[in-house]
């Protein structure tokens, strides 16, 4: 994924190319999907206090 080519060196978050691939978009909603899960989870721990 994008954080692991960014650990690794490959990736930089100035690089502004992007994909048109299907490959590419999947990952993009895959990551959007994470994003949204995890501000889910979040909400949900903070109205328990």
């Amino acid at each position: 994924m994008i954080l692991e080519e960014m650990f690794n060196g490959r990736f930089y978050p100035c690089e502004t190319v992007v994909a048109d691939s299907p490959r590419f978009k999947q990952a993009v909603k895959a990551s959007a999907d994470l994003m949204d899960t995890l501000s889910e989870r979040r909400v949900k721990r903070t109205m328990h206090w």
